[in-house]
């Protein structure tokens, strides 16, 4: 391959490429031989007797209890968590696998959201935070029903935006985003 083209196609696309590095560092820190340091609680522990049932067959309506009294959330997560178990044979690491998915969709809703409010290089910094912070990079090795929250609060706070401005299209993934916050 020629060099020229090489640098050309690393022009053409750097951001792109710079996202992408960012990211793999990022998933690196919080996946580095994750089976070493991984938590794994009681919620956890709780999620792999559910699966376990789901994956007998036993459907599941309401999701895990919440710190507040008698109060449920939705079983989304147990459903995203499924395949996962089901691939692993049941191996309560499975919940890891959908932890780095749920990460990247993270990053990857970030960095867009940030771009497109501010700019790519407001995007790139916010990025950069997110990758490096030690309380969030813990934060994320949690395979918890949480995981998914940043990514799908940025999409919730950048449709809201979208309608403010006149985008009523918008409407209808706000909503779709709102149900499926709601079981997570």
């Amino acid at each position: 391959m020629n060099i020229k083209k090489i640098i050309s196609f690393i022009k053409k696309h750097k951001l792109l490429i710079t996202f992408l590095a960012i990211t793999a560092v990022g998933l690196f820190l919080r996946f580095y031989k994750i089976e070493s340091t991984v938590f794994f609680g009681w919620d956890q522990g709780r999620d792999a007797w559910v699966i376990h049932d789901l994956l007998n067959g036993r459907l599941v309506l309401k999701g895990p209890k919440t710190g507040i009294g008698d109060f449920y959330l939705g079983p989304a997560y147990y459903y995203l968590l499924a395949p996962f178990y089901m691939l692993m044979q049941k191996n309560p690491m499975a919940s890891n696998y959908l932890n780095m998915l749920a990460n990247f969709f993270n990053f990857a809703v970030l960095f867009y959201v940030t771009k497109k409010i501010f700019s790519p290089k407001i995007a790139v910094f916010t990025l950069l935070i997110y990758a490096f912070s030690f309380y969030i990079v813990v934060k994320n090795q949690i395979p918890w029903n949480v995981s998914l929250v940043p990514g799908v609060s940025v999409l919730i706070f950048y449709t809201i935006k979208k309608i403010t401005e006149g985008s009523a299209r918008t409407v209808p993934a706000l909503l779709a985003l709102l149900g499926f916050s709601f079981h997570l």
